[in-house]
């Protein structure tokens, strides 16, 4: 299950990453949806966190982006 989250994680968090480097007019609305994305990834990856530093990076990540995520989505 852990790897189906990284795999859905991985392309939201690209597609924010490239609409906020145009400026996009709806890059709150991706945010929104990416941060639910990240949120389901950092549960899962949590529960291997002690066991798999990948897995700690992984959901270390997904925090950080949900903190930040909650500013672009306050619009």
């Amino acid at each position: 299950m852990c790897a189906q989250r990284v795999s859905e994680m991985l392309p939201a968090c690209d597609a924010v990453a490239r609409l906020a480097t145009l400026g996009a007019s709806r890059l709150g609305e991706f945010a929104a949806a990416c941060r639910d994305v990240c949120d389901d990834c950092e549960k899962e990856c949590r529960k291997h966190a002690d066991t798999h530093a990948v897995c700690k990076a992984c959901a270390d990540s997904c925090a950080r982006f949900i903190a930040e995520a909650k500013h672009l989505t306050l619009a």
